[in-house]
């Protein structure tokens, strides 16, 4: 208790001559910009498979359940290695750690423009880019937390996350812009598309190295007395957070609680549609557009997708890619701050499901009836309402279960989630490669989306009692600060990667003991 004392004396001496807001300020120009770009470059390498998928498919004649199975075997690595690298950056520091994931997806990302060259290959590749970018956004969060108190620490991650949904949109443009490329000194679009991306991360790891700080005593943007105030205040959190449950118990309570595994449940179901939409959604729309023949038998063998000259050229496929993610980030951004007003999640994280469900089943049938242009719209508008749904569903946990409890949830609902990741594009490849076409695979993919919605809407209102909200009122608490908007964009990364929030003190008493009254304004105005 003395050592407390003595650093919270210190915190308070410092603070004499610090000001707080100013400090922020500086963390967010220096820190979160880094982080925000490789983020940016995690997703766009993590994606590019999809939007390079038809020209791929065609040159190597990979059929749908290749494709398929290679485009969900990156979860399998992604969730086998996550919670063992995260002890990497406590050993080794997050700039040292987060660079040799940079090189290595680099390398493989890159890689993959002449090693894939079959499906074992395409396979390994794939499980080994999983496997390298596994911690990159735990590490990241943990690196946020050595310069942000718990107060300011949803906010700066935030900052940093809606990358993924930024990486969706201009992925697309950009992989239209280098599939151009096609032919160009010999190699294919796809190839382009391949060693661009990774060179480009390669070399950021290079310039994250150098100009990342490990801590805040290193930070060169900052004073010798910020850098002591911040260094002060972050040890006097962490003292404060040394009597909280440790990791593996709260892992063992939340493993009992039936609450989180219904949510967990719920989450396998969904993510295997989110998931499938993603890798899918470019071969579908080529499909849609070329001669309707999305809902076309395949012939056994065939290579899955349009090739190079199809009529709707691959370019122009990549561009109209962007739109769903385009409504996807519009409707998670009003769905979350409608679902922020009315202080209710039910209603706002189980009707985008049961409706998207509905849209993206619609899909091939009302493209073959009324043609391509509305079954596009039919699946732009799926994937708006699908996705709205991140933020209301993830601030779930937070309801009834607090601190570390509530982190292991969040951890726990996304690694079984993660299987819908393998499992959504493999389905989608193996039901149009033995069925014919797409059309039985979007049924079953809206089937899963509605069952999820009706599961939510007789899910048990968390912390109501008898006599409370019924199945289909509110969520029955007052905790309107957890819907923050933002989280509807980034929610699918915010909550796997909040395994490490549990060694950040989220109490108020010890945030209230690093925020002084002086400072405490200027980090509220910098959490919004």
């Amino acid at each position: 208790m003395g050592s407390f004392e003595q650093g919270d004396a210190q915190t308070l001496q410092l603070e004499k001559e610090v000001h707080g807001g100013r400090v922020l300020s500086k963390l967010n120009n220096h820190v979160i910009p880094w982080l925000f770009s490789l983020g940016l470059l995690c997703y766009l390498d993590r994606t590019t498979l999809s939007f390079g998928a038809i020209q791929l498919n065609h040159d190597l004649g990979f059929d749908c359940a290749t494709y398929g199975f290679g485009a969900g075997i990156f979860f399998v690595g992604y969730a086998l290695f996550q919670v063992p690298l995260t002890l990497g950056p406590q050993r080794f520091g997050s700039p040292v750690w987060l660079t040799g994931l940079c090189l290595l997806w680099g390398v493989v990302t890159a890689g993959s423009a002449f090693l894939i060259r079959g499906p074992l290959s395409f396979y390994l590749l794939r499980f080994t880019l999983g496997l390298a970018e596994s911690s990159a956004f735990p590490t990241m969060w943990y690196h946020l937390s050595l310069f942000y108190s718990p107060a300011e620490m949803g906010g700066a991650y935030a900052k940093v996350s809606i990358c993924t949904s930024i990486a969706q949109v201009l992925g697309a443009p950009l992989s239209a812009g280098i599939l151009r490329m096609d032919g160009v000194l010999g190699v294919h679009g796809w190839q382009w598309l391949f060693l661009l991306g990774g060179g480009a991360t390669f070399f950021f790891a290079i310039f994250l190295c150098m100009f990342l700080a490990r801590d805040p005593r290193s930070a060169s943007f900052l004073t010798p007395e910020e850098a002591g105030w911040l260094d002060a205040r972050q040890a006097a959190s962490a003292q404060a957070s040394s009597s909280h449950p440790s990791k593996l118990r709260a892992m063992l309570d939340v493993a009992r609680d039936w609450r989180v595994l219904y949510l967990a449940g719920v989450w396998l179901l969904t993510a295997c549609a989110m998931f499938g939409i993603m890798f899918w959604a470019p071969l579908l729309i080529s499909d849609m557009f070329n001669a309707g023949s999305a809902a076309a038998p395949k012939e056994e063998g065939a290579s899955c997708g349009g090739g190079h000259h199809a009529v709707a050229s691959t370019s122009t496929v990549a561009l109209l890619t962007t739109m769903p993610y385009v409504a996807a980030s519009l409707g998670s951004l009003a769905n979350a701050r409608h679902a922020e007003v009315r202080n209710e999640r039910r209603l706002h994280a189980a009707v985008p499901l049961v409706a998207g469900g509905v849209l993206l089943a619609a899909t091939l049938p009302v493209q073959r009836t009324l043609g391509p242009a509305a079954g596009f719209a039919c699946l732009v508008m799926a994937a708006g309402t699908v996705w709205s749904f991140h933020g209301p569903f993830f601030t779930w946990p937070a309801v009834f279960l607090k601190g570390s409890a509530g982190a292991a949830a969040f951890a726990l609902i996304n690694s079984v989630g993660s299987m819908g990741g393998f499992a959504g594009p493999y389905l989608i490849g193996t039901l149009s490669q033995r069925l014919g076409g797409y059309g039985a695979p979007m049924a079953l993919l809206g089937a899963l989306l509605v069952i999820s919605g009706i599961a939510l809407l007789f899910y048990p209102v968390p912390g109501c009692t008898p006599g409370g909200p019924g199945l289909l009122g509110g969520d029955g608490v007052g905790e309107r600060e957890s819907l923050s908007p933002i989280a509807g964009v980034h929610g699918v990364e915010e909550a796997v990667h909040t395994r490490l929030l549990q060694r950040i003190p989220s109490s108020d008493v010890a945030a209230s003991r690093v925020r002084r009254p002086g400072s405490s304004n200027s980090a509220r105005q910098f959490q919004d």
